[in-house]
């Protein structure tokens, strides 16, 4: 029909054309009334029932149809049409194609109009192009418009500079201007809006009020009202922003990709690119754009995010998302890499199946399928993996938990190195394939291995270490070597009563530990038992057993014929000491020159004084008491008893006695025996040198004259010092004059015996290395 209509138009025109040439005034007119009126106007063409009729004097007009412009009065217009152009009067350079076209156009101007209805109710509208039926039909006043498609802008009234092509593209665009749709039913509902662009099928169709909105895709933003400032790309991108019709949210956001931003209704401020990427749980792509039950994603109003990938997840605000199937549900965190997962708050997951789990919050992962399983935790490379709070695993493979804890687990352990493993509460472990499962320690070096609590391991015993300090070549037969010339060793410095707090904890196993006596100013050594001075020289003397040297209360001696080849052998001539084949003798006149009489001097006033009573029969006694846990009984009221047994732990007591005490804070008992209570016997006759005496100690921690027996041990050293005072040699007796004075000497005496005994080691010293 269509076809008909248009050939029949044609073969009238060319009729036109071609008659008019041969007419006076160049007009043609055929109907009734049509150009009825016309007096002075030239090359005008009027086909139909009134067709032109009110025209008097305009010229190049052509009117085709019934009525076809009936009322017009100017020149430079085509009507072709039932009714088309009817009523127009003054507006130029119109066209007008179809039934009731511009039908009630004025004086518009410079419209094209084509299709049924087209530009119907166009009055003074201008520089309009709508071609389909009932094309811009409602446009009154609305200028420089272009609807192309059946009900392209039917509802425009007067809005301005927009374009509509396609079916109902812009169909319900009322007032809004300066929009751009193209496809069927693109921004078929832009009423207010303005400054829209819609491309694709459905694309922006309930824009609305909306402004500054650009939808590329079939059924792009298709739910978008009001909301402005919105970039979809993509089919069905941005599909349901805002479907809830809220005036204020859902604006700015861009998503690129099919299906992309498809759940977002509210949020705002959004950035998605690819396909599939959406909010909440990404599914497949749904194949109708009005079925809503299968949207991608289930969350619907998350702000701040940016998603890049196909099927990438953002599943709360301020989350940023790169790569394929990528997955963030925590606020503020951040996912780069295929398949990477970050669910728990201001965490960043970096690297191939990377996951940190939920609850994991501000953490750190890189690398190859790392998993974090707790908050503020660090990992770095692949399948390394951080289930502590506060943990950080470096290197492949590398490991935090609390595997090797048996308490309670808090983690901030560190494992550093390939395979390293920290799995204790504030454990380090360092190195390629290192392990610290003790709480509180640490291993370092390739294979080292803290298994103890509170430990420092360097090297272990894979691969023991050489511990330079103050030097870059520590010897390889030195666990450590410290160098410089202006530092020392600083070793631990303990009170007697730290130390024997310290002994209480020891075994057989810290044998050879050494620690400083701050009270005693010596080091001493543990030897698995009892602890020894670590250097002792008193009352020591040098002796020469044929070729032997040796110093007391040491089993070892030096063998000097290995000196020397010469067969040289020390001797003593008088107060000279020499070696054989050396003319430099070492006089020892000045250190013995009165030695005998000094010594013969203390040895009478020792006997004297004790004969007089000014030198006390006591001996000191210090013990710990414990509790039968094993705690010390700290700062209580106890009973002593002291018993001395002779020849044996259940030999005959033949002195006993009482002490009343007070522990300690350390739980540290201290008493002079021979000083306490009397029970029976004399201290003063006990023959210390005819017999093996113990000493049995008996406790009454309640006071209440029940004693328990502790100990029974046997006594060395003091029994021979207070027999000495009784020994043969010594006779003569001292007044308390002489007693007195044989006391305040006695100090200085020893002390000049220890030093000429000293001396006399640094000569021999001497004499020893000038052979050498």
């Amino acid at each position: 029909m269509k076809q008909t209509t248009l050939l029949t138009v044609f073969f009238l025109l060319l009729f036109t054309s071609i008659t008019s040439l041969s007419a006076q005034t160049l007009n043609e007119s055929s109907g009734t009334g049509a150009h009825i009126n016309i007096t002075s106007g030239d090359f005008n063409t009027a086909f139909g029932d009134s067709a032109g009729f009110s025209l008097t004097s305009g010229s190049q007009t052509t009117f085709l149809g019934y009525q076809a412009g009936r009322s017009n009065t100017t020149s430079e217009f085509i009507a072709i049409g039932y009714q088309a152009g009817y009523s127009n009067t003054t507006g130029f350079d119109n066209l007008f194609i179809g039934w009731q076209a511009g039908f009630s156009n004025i004086n518009g101007g410079d419209n094209t109009f084509i299709g049924a209805e087209s530009g119907e109710f166009n009055t003074t509208g201008y520089d309009n192009t709508f071609v389909g039926e009932e094309s811009g039909a409602n446009n009154t006043t609305g200028y420089e418009n272009v609807f192309i498609g059946e009900d392209a802008g039917f509802s425009n009234t007067t809005g301005y500079k927009n374009v509509f092509v396609g079916n109902e593209a812009g169909i319900s665009s009322g007032t809004g201007y300066r929009n751009t749709g193209v496809g069927d039913e693109a921004l078929s509902d832009v009423d207010e809006g303005w400054s829209n662009s819609a491309f694709g099928e459905s694309a922006g169709i309930d824009v609305g009020a909306g402004i500054f909105n650009t939808m590329l895709g079939a059924g792009s933003g298709v739910a978008t009202e009001h909301a402005d400032y919105n970039t979809f790309v993509g089919a069905a991108a941005g599909w349901d922003n805002n479907r809830t019709n809220s005036t204020s949210n859902a604006n700015r956001n861009t998503f690129i990709g099919t299906a992309n931003g498809s759940s977002n209704r509210e949020g705002e401020d959004n950035v998605g690119l690819g396909a599939f990427a959406s909010f909440g749980s990404s599914g497949l792509p749904f194949d109708n754009f009005r079925s809503q039950d299968l949207l991608t994603g289930s969350r619907n109003n998350l702000s701040r995010t940016t998603f890049i990938g196909t099927f990438a997840d953002a599943g709360n605000n301020d989350v940023t998302l790169v790569g394929y199937s990528t997955r963030v549900d925590g606020q503020y965190g951040i996912a780069i890499g295929t398949n990477t997962d970050v669910l728990s708050s201001g965490s960043i997951g970096l690297g191939y199946n990377t996951t940190i789990a939920s609850g994991s919050n501000n953490s750190v992962g890189i690398g190859r399928e790392v998993d974090i399983d707790n908050q503020e935790a660090v990992a770095v490379g692949s399948n390394s993996i951080a289930q502590a709070n506060g943990g950080i695993a470096i290197g492949h493979q590398a490991t935090v938990d609390g595997t090797g804890n048996t308490t309670t687990f808090t983690g901030n352990n560190m494992a550093i190195g390939y395979e390293a493993a920290a799995t204790n509460n504030n454990s380090i472990a360092i190195g390629a394939t290192s392990s610290a499962s003790g709480e509180n320690a640490m291993a370092i070096g390739q294979a080292a291995t803290a298994p103890n609590d509170n430990t420092l391991v360097l090297g272990g015993v894979t691969n023991p270490v050489s511990v330079g300090i103050g030097t870059d070549t520590p010897s390889a037969f030195a666990s450590m070597e410290l160098s410089g010339n202006n530092k020392g060793l600083l070793v631990n410095r303990l009170t007697d009563t730290e130390i024997t707090a310290l002994e209480s904890n020891l075994t057989a196993a810290q044998k050879g530990l050494v620690l400083y006596d701050s009270t005693n100013d010596v080091f001493q050594v543990w030897d698995g038992t009892q602890w020894l001075s670590a250097i002792n020289t008193d009352d020591q003397e040098l002796s020469l057993n044929g070729s032997n040297l040796g110093i007391t209360n040491s089993s070892n001696t030096v063998d000097l014929s290995t000196i020397n080849t010469d067969n040289q052998a020390l001797s003593l001539n008088n107060n000279m000491l020499s070696i054989t084949n050396d003319s430099n003798p070492v006089d020892l006149s000045p250190l013995t020159a009165d030695l005998e009489t000094r010594v013969a001097a203390l040895e009478n006033a020792t006997g004297s004084a004790s004969s007089g009573g000014m030198t006390p029969l006591l001996f000191n006694y210090q013990s710990v008491i414990r509790d039968t846990d094993g705690n010390p009984i700290k700062n209580d009221a106890v009973d002593v008893r002291i018993a001395v047994r002779e020849d044996g732990v259940t030999g005959t007591v033949v002195y006993n006695e009482e002490h009343s005490l007070t522990s300690s804070e350390y739980g540290v008992l201290s008493l002079q025996v021979g000083g306490g209570t009397l029970l029976n016997g004399d201290f003063s006759t006990i023959n210390w040198g005819e017999h093996e005496y113990y000493l049995e100690i008996s406790l009454d921690s309640a006071q209440t004259g029940t004693f328990t027996t502790l100990s029974t041990t046997q006594l060395l050293s003091v029994p021979y010092a207070l027999h000495a005072r009784s020994a043969d040699y010594i006779t003569g007796t001292m007044g308390s004059t002489g007693s007195r004075a044989a006391k305040s000497s006695q100090n200085t005496e020893i002390q000049e015996l220890k030093t000429q005994v000293k001396q006399l080691q640094a000569q021999m010293q001497l004499l020893i290395d000038k052979k050498n």
